[in-house]
């Protein structure tokens, strides 16, 4: 049996209307790391949520898979690869942002086998400036 119980009063939805509520995504100050948090609507079934970290110029830095959600909200930390994605295009900044971060774009798609994609949720996190003093 494939129930989720949820909490509240929100009625559990079937696959194809179930929904992210809330992502967000906080760098750690290693710029090593990303912080992603989750909320989901109530669901049925369990879903799948496959997450791309990836560079501006669409380099993958990362990705994650969670299979079966067990609850609707859940975090993880995200682990970039490589120093040189670290480093990587620092001086590549938005317009607007701040000089000196590294942007990355976080996507998130929910899922199920035979429904790949039934949300998607896009948002860019801004790497804090490389500290010259800390430790590499």
């Amino acid at each position: 049996m494939d129930l989720e119980s949820t909490e509240g009063p929100a009625a559990a939805q079937p696959p194809g209307d179930v929904r992210f509520v809330a992502v967000t995504a906080e760098p750690y100050p290693d710029r090593r790391r990303i912080k992603l948090s989750y909320e989901v609507s109530p669901f049925l079934q369990r879903p799948s949520v496959e997450i791309r970290l990836l560079a501006p110029d669409g380099a993958e830095l990362g990705s994650i898979t969670v299979v079966d959600v067990v609850g609707a909200r859940f975090s993880l930390t995200a682990h970039l690869r490589g120093k040189e994605s670290l480093e990587l295009r620092q001086g590549a900044h938005l317009r607007g942002d701040v000089p000196g971060a590294t942007p990355v774009r976080v996507v998130s798609i929910l899922g199920y086998d035979d429904l790949p994609e039934v949300d998607r949720r896009e948002l860019m996190v801004l790497l804090p400036e490389a500290d010259p003093a800390a430790p590499a």
